[in-house]
Formats: C-alpha cells, structure tokens, sequence
C-alpha cells in the first residue's frame, strides 16, 4: 500500500513539473512577443504582461500589477536608452507627461489601492472582489486600446492643429495624470495612450513618439516601484522573463527600421481585442 501511495505521488509530482515546465515555456515565449510590441509600438505590449502573470503563471492580480511594474521598467528603460542613442526622445514632451504620471501613480498606489476593499459589491448570488474588479478594468482598457488602433484617422484642418497645440500643454499634464492613474492600478504601461496623445497634439513622428513613450513607461514604473510592497518577488521567474522582453524588443526595434508600425497596428488592435473579450468571459462567466 505505500509502495502504492509513494508512486502516486511521484506521478503527481512528474505531472506538476511538466506542467510548471510547460507554462514557463509558455510565459518566455509571450515575454517576447511583448517585447516586440513595445519596440514596435512603443506601448500595448506592456498591456499583456498581466494577463501572463495571471491567467498563465496563476500570480495575484495585485501581485502581477506590481510584477509587471518591473518587468516593464526594466525593458523601457533598455529601448528607451537604444532611442535616445538616435536622439528619438523629446524630453521636452516628457518632462511634462512625466510629472502628470508620477503623481498618478503615486496617489494610486498610496491612497487609491489601499482604500478599495477586498470585497466590492456582495449579494446572495453576486460577489465582485478587488481583483476581479481590477481585471475586468484591465479588459475594458484593453478593448478601448484596440478601438484606439483600429479606427481610421481623420485628417485635421490647420484651424483644429492650432487649438489642439494651444490646450497641448494641460492635456499632456492630464494625459500623464491618467495613464500614471492605469499605471498605479492595473500595471500597464500606458504606451496605447502616450502615442496617440503625442502624434495627435505634437505631432511628433512616429520613432520619436515611440522613444518618448518608453521614457515616460520608464518613470512611470519606477514611481510604481517606488511605493514598495510587501509581496515577495519572485526573482527566478522575473529576471528571465524581463531578459526575454528585453530581447523581443531588440527584435521589435530592428523591425522598425524597416517596416512602418502602422502597418501593423491593425492586426495588433484585433489581438489586444480578442484578449479584452477572453479576460472579461474569464472574470465574468467564468470565475
């Protein structure tokens, strides 16, 4: 009989190790992928490291939030470094959206988060906690990225440009006070809103809004950081899951240089909506 038991066991163990294995590989090979996107974009790849660390390492949603802070400092800071090397940033532009997503950041994850409870709403058939609040948030973000891609731009008379320039200043300051607000609580980057905001009001061209937006990615999640946490960090898994971010996005940035992102931002909008559709059945009909 325990001779028995202990092969049991040792199956089970063997089960969970290729299990553990194959979501590793699973997560690395995604960790690319998301490198790839911030390189191309400047953004949106960030939008997918949560839902790594949740749905395919099975990490707290908190704990992924801040995670995901790392693992996209780490890698925006990298690409950044390679922009500024070709004078791609404007540091002007981020000064101001800078300081908007400091302070977004740091009310949300001082005040902001603490003060949610970790139950929302509760009837006798309905609870809605934190964090499958914080998730559905996440897909509803998400699905407004990808309308964000996927609409037609329409081109603006000189009139619009000069009032858009006129208010660019305050806008850029609220703009950054938003995206360090997303930052705060769900993790992301914000990149889906940095670009638009900087290509629309600044009229920046598309490589040095992308440098620019990873700059500002960059003090965004260092001010996320910065608020430390009493979750353990699981080092093993994150350093190489940076390191393969951080090396997708070499490859993101390569493709730059060749072909236009906005050729490609279609097919990224209709992926990032898929994944908004998949987070929100997941939280919604199926937890």
């Amino acid at each position: 009989m325990t001779l028995v038991t202990e092969g049991i066991e040792q199956h089970v163990q063997f089960c969970n190790f290729i299990l553990y294995r194959s979501m590793l590989i699973l997560a690395f090979s995604l960790a690319i992928i998301i490198g790839i996107l911030l390189g191309l974009f400047g953004g949106g790849g960030s939008i997918f490291t949560v839902p790594v660390l949740v749905y395919v390492m099975q990490y707290e949603v908190e704990e992924s939030t801040m995670f995901s802070l790392l693992v996209v400092g780490i890698a925006s800071a990298i690409g950044s470094a390679q922009y500024a090397r070709s004078r791609n940033i404007s540091f002007k532009h981020v000064s101001l959206m800078g300081l908007g997503g400091i302070a977004g950041v740091l009310i949300t994850r001082f005040w902001l988060l603490p003060a949610l409870p970790n139950v929302l709403l509760q009837s006798d058939s309905f609870k809605l906690t934190k964090s499958t609040a914080l998730m559905v948030l996440f897909a509803l973000i998400m699905a407004a990225s990808a309308y964000t891609m996927l609409r037609k731009k329409k081109a603006s008379t000189s009139n619009e440009t000069k009032v858009e320039v006129s208010r660019s200043s305050w806008l850029m300051l609220l703009a950054g006070f938003v995206v360090g607000i997303l930052t705060g609580l769900i993790g992301v980057g914000g990149g889906f809103l940095i670009i638009p905001v900087l290509t629309a009001l600044y009229h920046l061209p598309m490589k040095r809004a992308v440098g620019t937006s990873l700059f500002i990615i960059t003090i965004n999640s260092l001010a996320g950081l910065s608020t430390g946490t009493d979750v353990e960090v699981p080092w093993h898994f994150l350093l190489p899951f940076a390191a393969f971010t951080v090396a997708g996005m070499f490859i993101g940035i390569q493709i730059s240089k060749r072909y236009s992102s906005e050729r490609l931002r279609p097919a990224f909008g209709w992926f990032v909506l898929v994944t908004a559709v998949y987070i929100f059945t997941q939280e919604i009909f199926v937890s």
